[in-house]
């Protein structure tokens, strides 16, 4: 590779540079090696010469384009607001109120007594001379007999009490200022970033062919035509 690019170099500085003339009209130089030889000896070669060219290229750049958007922002407003600043009075009032009591007493209760008696036999008086006999139905006795026990009396009895009661009193009343937000929309320019294609010229080097007349020797380093 390093060889090949040697014999470019030679090549393109033979070409640079003014040609040897020729000793005569039948004689040429070699563009190689510069050896003077007869034009029937020297065979065409190509070889690639570089060459400085001007190409143009699409390239990208950010610009900036103005534009147009709705955008929402906060505001304060100050609103009037009263206040009114009190006074709580408290005081005593009184109340009847009613509640059901029950007394437990402790008494003698009369509780009735019921005795019956069976039936029996006895001899009449009748019968005792004549061998009689009477049959009694029996006797029942009503009576009652004293038992201790406890009463329960149902009453109910009222009372007062001192209830309590609020007032208020209005003192005095002041005028403030509140912050409300508020929400609007307005129409601002902004600019928004765009990608932007655009022709630039750039120099770059090509290689272009380029025949040659050379001497056998010279030859064997460069293609056929």
């Amino acid at each position: 590779m390093n060889k090949m690019f040697v014999y470019v170099c030679v090549a393109a500085a033979a070409l640079a540079c003014e040609p040897r003339r020729a000793l005569s009209e039948h004689l040429d130089a070699c563009a190689d090696c510069g050896t003077a030889a007869q034009k029937c000896e020297l065979v065409d070669r190509v070889i690639m010469v570089p060459k400085l060219c001007i190409e143009t290229v699409m390239k990208t750049r950010c610009i900036q384009v103005k534009g147009t958007r709705d955008e929402t922002y906060t505001v304060f407003q100050m609103k009037p607001k009263t206040e009114r600043i009190t006074k709580q009075h408290c005081y005593l009032v009184d109340e009847i109120r009613t509640k059901p009591i029950e007394t437990e007493h402790c008494q003698i209760f009369d509780v009735p007594e019921i005795t019956k008696y069976p039936p029996k036999e006895c001899l009449t008086c009748e019968g005792k001379g004549k061998g009689g006999v009477e049959v009694s139905n029996g006797a029942t006795d009503h009576g009652c007999r004293k038992v201790v026990g406890n009463s329960i009396v149902k009453s109910e009895i009222t009372y007062c009490v001192k209830v309590p009661k609020y007032t208020e009193e209005v003192c005095a009343e002041i005028e403030t200022y509140e912050l409300v937000p508020v929400e609007r929309t307005r129409t601002v320019s902004v600019c928004v970033p765009q990608i932007q294609e655009y022709p630039c010229e750039v120099t770059v080097t090509k290689w272009f062919p380029q025949t040659i007349k050379c001497c056998s020797a010279c030859a064997v380093n460069h293609p056929k035509k």
